[in-house]
Order: structure tokens, then C-alpha cells, then sequence
């Protein structure tokens, strides 16, 4: 029987903020938990993930191994160890383990990516086929950075140039959002502030990066350390409005208009 159990938080990808950050250490108490009991399998799935994020297939690829012996049929281990193999400079053994896995997976991202990573390596180059994983990928999460990246340079072996230029330019200008919220964040944490500014501040950027959930806490948040606090109120009935929330839109700006 397959057990899991709840690390201590969310393994994230590079380019996205989900959890309060610094981002809690997994290693350890994943590695600790493992030693006690070696089949908490999501938990030595999400421990090779991280290692996959921080480029380092070696210390995944046991896990992933192991794995693999226990659930050959596993859409996620089959998409890790096809990352895995990539990482490591194997493409033929990586494409038939992503082929499998995004049958489905169809929206899962790495695994997009990574599929067009193996077709831009092809001789020749299959950039138009990148292209198309690319832009699913970017469907399924628009602020994809690595996504954004690579398609840039699919474009740019079509030689498309100028929709090159385009996705780059918004790449960078997504880069520098998510290196803002990162700085906010971590500023949160070493230096946790009483006032509702700022929450608003981490939640208007959230926003702006298509990280609604995220970005509703934080503006509540907000709120709660100062229920009259006006620019989370602004930012919660615009948002409102443009979600057609009609409801909701109102009610924050009816506290906008009492004195």
C-alpha cells in the first residue's frame, strides 16, 4: 500500500512564489523521514523534485529509480525520471519517459518544457514542434519563466525575431516581478511588520503576476491588520470588477466611501 505523508511545506518551482519564503528546508526531515520509513513515496517524490530544481539528477536519480521498480505506470515518477535523464545529458532515454507521461499529464509544465527542450536539441531542430509544447505550457501558467525563455529562442530559430524579442521582453519584465515579490517576502519573514502595507504590497504584486489566490490572502491579510486600510480595498473592488464579481466589487467600495 502506498503511503504518503505532508512535508513541512510545498517543493516549489524556480519561478513561482507560493509559500511564505525563505521556503522551509525539505531536505532533512524528508531524508529523516525516509530512513524511518522508506515507502513514504510522495515524500521521496517531491525530494527528487527539489533536487531536479536545483539541477542536481545525481542525488535524484536513486530515489527516482526506486521509484520507477515500484510504479512503472506512475504518470509523475515516469515525467521526474524523463527530467532526470535530460538533466543528465541522456535525451534518448528521456524522450520515450516524457512521451509516456504527458499522455497524462497533459498540463503539467517541467514536463512540457522539457519536450520542447528535447525537440530544439533534435538535428535538426524541431522548433516548430517546440513551439507547440511552449504554448500549451504557457496556457497552463502564463509566468512560466523557463516556458517564456525557451520559446523565445523557438522563435528565434524559426526566424522570427521580432515575436522573439516579444516574449523575451516579457519574460524579463516577469523575472523582475517575481524577483520583487521574492524580496518582499523574505523581508516579511526577517523582519515581520505589524501594519497593513506590507501584505498590500505582496498581494498587489501577486496579482499582477496571475497569482490570484495568493494574492486575495495577502490583501485580507492586510485587512485584517487594518479593516479601513484603503489601498487593499482599491485593489480587492478593481479586482472584483474585472472578474465580474459584481458583489464583492461593491462592498469594498462602500468602505472606499464612508469618511
Amino acid at each position: 500500500m502506498m503511503k504518503t505523508a505532508r512535508p513541512c511545506c510545498n517543493v516549489q518551482r524556480r519561478n513561482d512564489l507560493r509559500c511564505l519564503l525563505p521556503q522551509c528546508p525539505f531536505e532533512r526531515p524528508s531524508k529523516s523521514a525516509l530512513t524511518l520509513d522508506p515507502d513514504l513515496t510522495d515524500v521521496r517524490l517531491r525530494l527528487a523534485d527539489m533536487y531536479l530544481e536545483q539541477s542536481s539528477p545525481v542525488e535524484a536519480l536513486p530515489h527516482l529509480e526506486r521509484l520507477r521498480k515500484q510504479f512503472p505506470d506512475r504518470a509523475d515518477v515516469m515525467a521526474a525520471l524523463g527530467r532526470c535523464k535530460f538533466l543528465q545529458g541522456q535525451p534518448d532515454e528521456a524522450r520515450p519517459l516524457l512521451e509516456a507521461a504527458v499522455e497524462q499529464l497533459p498540463d503539467d509544465t517541467p514536463l512540457l518544457v522539457h519536450l520542447a527542450k528535447l525537440d530544439l536539441l533534435a538535428e535538426p531542430p524541431r522548433a516548430v514542434e517546440a513551439e507547440k509544447w511552449l504554448r500549451h505550457s504557457l496556457t497552463v501558467d502564463p509566468y512560466d519563466l523557463e516556458a517564456e525563455h525557451t520559446l523565445a529562442g523557438s522563435l528565434r530559430l524559426q526566424g522570427r525575431l521580432k515575436e522573439a524579442a516579444e516574449v523575451q521582453e516579457r519574460h524579463d519584465k516577469n523575472r523582475e516581478l517575481l524577483r520583487q515579490a521574492d524580496a518582499l517576502l523574505r523581508n516579511e519573514v526577517a523582519h515581520p511588520s505589524s501594519g497593513p502595507k506590507g501584505p498590500w504590497e505582496i498581494g498587489t504584486l501577486f496579482l499582477r503576476l496571475g497569482k490570484d489566490g495568493q494574492g486575495l490572502d495577502w490583501l485580507y491579510r492586510a485587512l485584517q491588520r487594518d479593516p479601513d486600510y484603503r489601498p487593499a480595498h482599491e485593489a480587492l473592488a478593481a479586482y472584483y470588477e474585472k472578474k465580474g464579481e459584481r458583489d464583492k466589487a461593491v462592498a469594498h467600495r462602500r468602505r472606499l466611501a464612508e469618511p
